[in-house]
This record gives structure tokens, C-alpha cells and sequence, in this order.
């Protein structure tokens, strides 16, 4: 099909050596700051080879939802897929692109097939360099080494599902608007509304959030929820209990701190329970059909467009 024209095209631009090299370095920029507090609190603080195991897993999983599989993939995302029909429409060239033999709608999904190449390529070479970081700076034994790597796979495809998602949202917004600003604003907004606003209804009107099933619209809770059950997939990817209220903030998967002790043992049992508001599939299923309606309006509002 003729879209593979604008993607080669696209992927190209987008793999330029300086871009490439910048954006691994911000992407490992956290980890590599990180890595050395976790020494010296590893340092300071006596552990068994088992607690430094735990405790290195633990953190890191907390690092791949916020940060590696979270801020950073979406503010890659959001930028570059941003001016993607935007930018093209101002500068004159979109007028340039229509008037050629190609579908409108292979133009959006060209660029769309690019951002998703080139977004996974970058992030596979992110999550690599950040565990060989942790790897020599800590450094690890081969078992926790070999943990790490464990937990790549899955997480790649978590990134995966975000990078459709937000991307899908980003274009359409691309080519429903013009002003590139605006787009940005837009996105940045629903990055907000994301990750931080909707912590609010989750923690301070609990039961007003699942009495009015306000989980269900919950983008940050169909992500956690995705993600929870993702990562246990891994031998490692369990995450211990003194870490899973961090995931109870920001993304409602687990139950609250107040059940966090088990009375029978006086202690914190080996997981917190999920809140189990709608099933992963469920969540994953949401996620899948967000980029399927954005990027359908995507194509629509192409089709409909007037370029001069």
C-alpha cells in the first residue's frame, strides 16, 4: 500500500542520530541519578542478598510505571505525534501530500505506523540501558540481574499499549486542529487529568468513585491495572506490599493502606489485595478501544478536511 511511502518517509525523520541519542539520554537520565541513592541506601542499610533482590525489583517496578513506561513514553508520544498533521497543514505541505496519488487516510496512517515503530525502538533501547545502568553502578548479582531482565518483556508490552493509546489520541487531535499550541495544551491537560487530577476523586471520595463506577472513564486506572497484572506475569514482577500503596495513589490497583496489616500476623501480608474494580481484560480492552476510535476520527476528520 502506498502508506508505506509516508512511513518510510516519517520513520526516517524520526531516527535522525541527534533525536535518537537525545532522547535515550533523558530517558535514562532518572535511572541513572537513581541508581546511585539506591546504592548508598543499599549501602547504608545491611541486606540479605534476598532483601537486595526485593528491594531493587521493587523500586525499579515503581520506576517503569512512573517514569520509563510512564511520563517519559507519554511526553514522547504526545510531542512528536503533535504537530504530525498540524504542522504539515501550516507549512503548505499537507496541500503538497493530498494532491499526490496517496488516501488521506494512509497519510495519518503512515505517520501513525511510524510514531509506533519508532516510539518502540526508542523505549527497547531505554529499558535496556537502564537495567545494564543498575547493573554496573549498583552493582547486581546475576540472579537479580537476570530478574530485571525478566520483567523487559512485559513491560515492553505495557509500552506498547500506551504508545497506541496516547499516540492515537495525539494524531487525532493533529488533525482535528490546527494550532500546534493549542494540541500541546490540550495534551498536556489530558496528561494532568491522567496521571495526577483524577488521584483525587480515587483517594478523597472513595466511595463515591465506586458507587458511581467512576473507574470505568479512569484512564490512569485502566493503565495500573494493565500494567498490575502485566508485570506479575513475571517470576519477579510481584511488587511488595511496602511499595503497592504508591500504586493505590496513582492508579487505584491496590487496596488502601488501612488493610495493609494482617492482624492474624501481625504484619504486612506478602500482597495487598486489588481493588479488582473491572477485570485486567477489561482495562486492556478499554485501552485497545480508545486508539481505535481516535484513530478512526483520525482518519475521518482527514477525509473531511480543507487544506489550502
Amino acid at each position: 500500500m502506498r502508506f508505506q511511502v509516508v512511513l518510510s518517509k516519517t520513520l526516517g525523520d524520526l531516527m535522525s542520530l541527534k533525536r535518537t541519542i537525545a532522547l535515550v539520554l533523558v530517558g535514562i537520565s532518572i535511572p541513572i541519578s537513581i541508581s546511585f541513592a539506591w546504592r548508598d541506601e543499599m549501602m547504608k542499610t545491611p541486606m540479605s542478598l534476598e532483601m537486595q533482590t526485593h528491594y531493587v525489583i521493587d523500586n525499579f517496578t515503581i520506576l517503569l510505571f512512573m517514569w520509563l513506561a510512564g511520563f517519559f513514553l507519554v511526553l514522547t508520544v504526545v510531542a512528536t505525534a503533535a504537530g504530525f498533521i498540524s504542522k504539515e497543514d501550516t507549512d503548505g505541505t499537507l496541500l503538497l501530500m493530498v494532491s499526490k496519488p496517496i488516501n488521506r487516510f494512509e497519510i495519518v496512517l503512515g505517520k501513525f505506523l511510524a510514531l509506533v515503530l519508532n516510539t518502540m525502538i526508542l523505549q527497547a533501547m531505554v529499558l535496556l540501558l537502564s537495567v545494564l545502568v543498575f547493573w554496573i553502578v549498583l552493582p547486581l548479582d546475576p540472579d537479580t540481574f537476570a530478574a530485571l531482565l525478566g520483567l523487559l518483556p512485559w513491560v515492553f508490552l505495557y509500552s506498547f499499549l500506551v504508545t497506541l493509546t496516547f499516540g492515537a489520541i495525539s494524531v487525532a487531535l493533529s488533525t482535528l486542529m490546527k494550532s500546534r499550541v493549542k494540541i500541546t495544551l490540550v495534551l498536556m491537560l489530558i496528561i494532568m487529568l491522567v496521571f495526577f487530577i483524577a488521584m483525587i476523586p480515587r483517594m478523597l471520595f472513595a466511595t463515591t468513585y465506586e458507587n458511581y463506577h467512576l473507574y470505568y472513564p479512569d484512564l490512569g486506572y485502566h493503565l495500573g491495572n494493565t500494567f498490575t497484572i502485566l508485570m506479575s506475569q513475571a517470576e519477579s514482577g510481584q511488587m511488595m506490599p511496602q511499595n503497592q500503596p504508591l500504586m493505590t495513589a496513582f492508579a487505584g490497583t491496590y487496596k488502601g493502606t488501612e488493610e495493609s496489616l494482617d492482624p492474624d500476623i501481625g504484619a504486612m501480608p506478602p500482597s495487598l489485595g486489588l481493588t479488582n474494580y473491572v477485570a485486567p481484560a477489561v482495562s486492556v480492552v478499554i485501552l485497545v478501544g480508545i486508539f481505535a476510535i481516535m484513530l478512526g476520527l483520525a482518519m475521518w476528520a482527514i477525509e473531511r478536511k480543507e487544506v489550502h
